[in-house]
């Protein structure tokens, strides 16, 4: 690699490009413009508004990659069956990724027709309402009255706090562990007496009175 590289920096003749599309020549080895725009055409790159450091490198690169191919070549390397094997395995692979290239150009959908589509179907996007609740269960009236006392004069992240410490400590139910915690419910998925209760309640909000569901 060493040798093709002094090789390349002694003699690279770098032109502007021109007419005849070819950028630069080492020996019988020339880069040209479709060359360029080949190996740029996914990289969303314009070879013409590279700065000229930048145009120098990407043309050694191609110089230094025809000058490893046509070694290859002499070498044999075409007929080598490894080579045939992986190349074969390549060319299915391009042949699927253009392919899907295709595809996906031919069913890409553009925001507006997106947007028309969800007008014109809101229904399908509807989702059911539920809410997100934590209990406490105990056993009488009067230990929930006490619970809810200890609580009505907290707000926000001080009643969430201490609402999760009291369902660990004193609920019976299996959700005291995780705080009381039940996760997200619909209607229709709970006991109609605790599912009224928790869908009357705002965001952050806690029951003024014991739920009896049993």
């Amino acid at each position: 690699m060493k040798v093709f590289k002094s090789a390349i920096l002694a003699s690279v003749l770098f032109v502007s490009v021109n007419a005849a599309d070819v950028v630069a020549t080492v020996g019988k080895v020339a880069v040209t413009k479709s060359d360029i725009d080949s190996m740029l055409q996914n990289q969303g790159v314009s070879f013409d508004k590279m700065n000229k450091k930048q145009q120098e490198q990407l043309v050694k690169k191609l110089i230094e990659r025809e000058l490893l191919f046509n070694a290859t070549k002499k070498a044999g390397i075409e007929k080598d069956e490894a080579y045939l094997k992986v190349l074969e395995n390549t060319k299915k692979d391009l042949a699927i990724r253009v392919w899907m290239d295709k595809i996906y150009k031919r069913t890409l959908i553009s925001d507006s027709e997106a947007n028309k589509y969800y007008q014109e179907h809101k229904d399908m996007f509807k989702a059911p309402e539920q809410v997100h609740a934590r209990h406490i269960l105990v056993k009488s009236e009067k230990e929930a009255k006490e619970i809810i006392d200890a609580l009505k004069a907290l707000k926000g992240d001080k009643l969430k706090a201490k609402f999760v410490e009291l369902a660990k400590a004193k609920s019976t139910g299996p959700s005291g562990p995780k705080g009381g915690d039940l996760g997200y419910f619909g209607k229709g998925q709970i006991v109609k007496e605790f599912q009224d209760a928790a869908f009357a309640l705002k965001n952050g909000e806690l029951t003024t009175a014991p739920v009896k569901t049993q």
